[in-house]
């Protein structure tokens, strides 16, 4: 199983190569927002006045996506069935804590992804 997987990987691996040699700007600033938003939520910053929370870093993060990585509405409809999948998961496994926590991620991606499909259509 795992040799198949791999063998599917090197069937991509020059598209998701030739992606990522053009969004190579994108990707740097994609992560330094991540790190910088991790970073000011651990460190209690703006805490008065705007809680940084994971659910906001997780939102800015989606519109991030969008604009400096050209995400498109049927991507980030993927992200929010991913964490629907795993917010299930978590569900049966019995962590219901984290499983409302990405049930609300996945509210985030759909309701997002709902605005950029809109958006797209016009």
């Amino acid at each position: 199983m795992i040799k198949t997987f791999l063998k599917s990987l090197n069937i991509w691996k020059p598209t998701i190569e030739d992606w990522a040699r053009n969004h190579v700007l994108g990707l740097f600033i994609f992560n330094l927002i991540l790190m910088l938003l991790i970073l000011l939520h651990s460190a209690g910053y703006f805490a008065p006045y705007l809680e940084i929370t994971i659910n906001l870093i997780f939102f800015i993060c989606l519109l991030a996506l969008i604009l400096l990585l050209k995400a498109t509405s049927k991507v980030i409809f993927i992200i929010a069935i991913a964490f629907w999948i795993f917010a299930g998961v978590l569900r049966i496994i019995g962590i219901d804590i984290w499983a409302e926590r990405t049930a609300i991620y996945t509210f985030e991606g759909f309701l997002v992804g709902v605005f950029l499909q809109i958006i797209e259509d016009k």
